[in-house]
Order: structure tokens, then sequence, then C-alpha cells
């Protein structure tokens, strides 16, 4: 689940005509026996030059039949 959410982000990004590139920092995903962790540091340089950088945390849970929540 949490490697969908990274492919969809990334593909997003790409998307939008209004972003130069985008520069990856900090991709880890932690695994434990009920959790998914995801930090995700990035940056965005848009056409007019400006920059945007986030930092995301993402937990979901997994392997719960019926319980796919993302929480953030």
């Amino acid at each position: 689940m949490i490697r969908d959410y990274l492919r969809r982000l990334d593909a997003s990004l790409a998307s939008y005509q209004w972003v130069k590139s985008v520069q990856v920092f900090r991709c880890d995903i932690l695994e434990t026996e009920q959790l998914q962790i995801l930090t995700y540091r990035f940056r965005v340089l848009l056409i007019d030059n400006a920059m945007l950088e986030l930092m995301e945390r993402v937990v979901s849970l997994k392997d719960k039949p019926g319980l796919d929540k993302e929480l953030s």
C-alpha cells in the first residue's frame, strides 16, 4: 500500500506542467510486523525557479483485511 502511494505521488509530481524537476533526498520504508512507515523528503523546483521542499511521513497498517487505513 505504501509503495503504491509512493508510485502515485511520483507520477503525480511528474505530470504537472509547472514542475521543472523533483529531487528526492530521502525515501525510507521501515516495516514491522504490523506497520509500514514511509519517510519521504523531496524538493520540487518550479518553472519560475521557486523551490518547495517537503517531508512526509506515512504510517500504514499492513496485513489486516479490511483495515486499509493510512495515518499521516
